[in-house]
């Protein structure tokens, strides 16, 4: 038998060449393509020509697979932005009739039903309509100015055309003495009115005759003014009306009660000869512009900036912005006696312009003699047994020659 160096046999020799063929066999196949579980660009182990048992090639951990993605999520839309203004709706008689689609700032709900009320005697009108609505400001800015002395229902019929309005959209005039200001995110509460006559105009009520009963739909409008011109409007509904076959009874005007005056409001008495003492707990605040100064004795302080702050919420408070004067902590003029009086309604927190007028006459309607004096713009609660200071803004030295 021949052997080898090593003393190995030839045969041997032979076994240990074939498992190192083997060897190379696995090792190439180790290098193969992707997929055959190395990772890629990954290096096989290499194992020594003269082992028998090969070694498993090293692999790259993976990270673990993942669903694939069925659809990108869905953005969440944009809020539509806070509506500003309005388009003005304008009922005519006969025609149809039904809200712009654009969404107003000044929203109207409805409180409660609405009413229908007989005559109350005076036997021109066939019925009238009353209700609480709610106006709310939608928008992101405070709405303030002079409005409607009431927010106006539009009745319609069953095929949507205007039967009866208390609305004047050919005439639309600011009631001077009505106010509002509502501030961003808030509401206040005005009463609406209505007819349930074949009426709709503001001229004349002949011929105006009570609606068929049946089922009618109602809106709600109320305009609100700058200088003169409207502004923007109130609007709401369609809210469900029903007309009966017998006409209701009157109002029952008997239990009304005159609003008491407002907590915390001083009392003036009759306002002359009288020390004007102590500052209103209202929660008002009033502040005025300059008075002019030195004027004239048959001079009237007119259209007087003034700037009322309500903390609370009013809801058609009656006042009189005015000036007062005094001397010696005595007052020498009194409450003018005009109609010329604010109907205020204001949302808590919200502001409103005014303007206040005062003639220069003493308690005896005299004109007062020349001299300094004190002037107390003043914001002066009405009804009750007396007047009564609900918001004062900082005295003023004036000289009247």
């Amino acid at each position: 038998m021949t052997t080898t160096p090593a003393g190995h046999t030839g045969q041997g020799l032979r076994r240990t060449a074939l498992a190192a063929l083997a060897v190379g066999a696995l090792t190439l196949t180790a290098c193969g393509p992707a997929g055959s579980g190395v990772g890629e660009g990954s290096s096989p182990a290499v194992t020594p020509s003269g082992s028998t048992s090969p070694s498993t090639p090293a692999t790259t951990p993976t990270s673990e697979p993942t669903e694939p993605a069925t659809g990108s999520a869905s953005p969440t839309p944009a809020s539509p932005p806070a509506p500003v203004g309005s388009e003005i709706a304008y009922p005519v008689c006969g025609e149809s009739f039904d809200l712009p689609t654009r969404p107003p700032q000044l929203r109207l709900d409805l409180v409660d039903e609405i009413v229908e009320h007989g005559d109350d005697g005076g036997g021109e009108l066939p019925g009238q309509l009353s209700a609480t609505v709610s106006l709310a400001n939608d928008g992101d800015s405070p709405v303030a100015g002079l409005v409607d002395f009431d927010v106006f229902l539009v009745v319609v019929d069953g095929d949507g055309r205007v039967v009866s309005s208390a609305a004047h959209p050919f005439s639309p005039g600011p009631e001077s003495s009505h106010h509002l200001a509502v501030g961003p995110g808030l509401s206040v509460e005005r009463t609406a009115s209505g007819l349930t006559g074949t009426h709709c105009t503001d001229e004349t009520y002949e011929g105006v005759v009570r609606l068929d009963p049946g089922s009618y739909e109602a809106f709600a409008l109320m305009n609100v003014y700058q200088d003169g011109a409207v502004e923007q409007q109130a609007q709401g509904g369609p809210w469900p009306l029903e007309v009966t076959a017998e006409a209701p009874p009157a109002r029952d005007w008997s239990t009304w009660e005159e609003p008491p005056p407002l907590d915390g409001a001083v009392p003036l008495g009759s306002g002359c000869g009288v020390a004007l003492d102590g500052q209103p707990s209202t929660g008002l605040a009033l502040e005025a512009g300059p008075i002019r100064t030195p004027r004239a004795v048959d001079d009237s302080i007119d259209e007087l900036a003034l700037t009322l702050t309500s903390e609370p919420a009013l809801t058609g408070a009656n006042v009189l912005p005015t000036v007062l004067l005094s001397r010696d902590g005595v007052l020498v003029t009194h409450v003018p006696a005009t109609d010329n009086t604010s109907v205020v309604t204001m949302s808590a927190g919200s502001t409103l312009g005014l303007t206040s007028w005062t003639s220069l006459l003493d308690c005896e309607s005299q004109p007062v003699p020349p001299g300094t004096y004190t002037a107390h713009p003043v914001l002066v609660g009405l009804g009750g047994d007396g007047f009564t200071i609900v918001a004062r803004a900082a005295d003023q030295q004036i000289v009247v020659r």
